[in-house]
């Protein structure tokens, strides 16, 4: 068996390893939660950005038709199954984010 010790104390190497894991899959759902959240407070937004962009050529029809599809599964939110979090995490607000909201997460309105 593969122990870690920390001073006087010991504990099982698999146990702290499955102990980070599930904070770090819970740090990642709650960051999809505010991916998730964004997406639909600026749903509208983003699709006039795909329109633009599709007009300049910049983006073809089926990257759009994509883009376009998946901004309509989370402004509905309707979860994608790669994008459902293994634990569960409180919902996102549909409403505004606060400034220090909107600034640790790196995502403004």
């Amino acid at each position: 068996m593969i122990t870690v010790v920390h001073g006087n104390r010991e504990e099982d190497a698999p146990e702290a390893y499955t102990k980070k894991l599930e904070g770090v899959a819970a740090e990642i759902a709650g960051r999809i939660q505010e991916v998730r959240g964004f997406t639909a407070r600026n749903a509208d937004a983003l699709a006039d950005a795909v329109r633009l962009l599709v007009e300049r050529n910049q983006m073809s029809a089926d990257e759009a038709r994509r883009m376009t599809a998946l901004i309509d599964e989370v402004g509905a939110g309707v979860p994608t199954p790669a994008a459902q979090p293994a634990t569960p995490t409180p919902a996102a607000s549909v409403g505004p984010a606060s400034n220090a909201d909107a600034s640790r997460s790196g995502f403004g309105e």
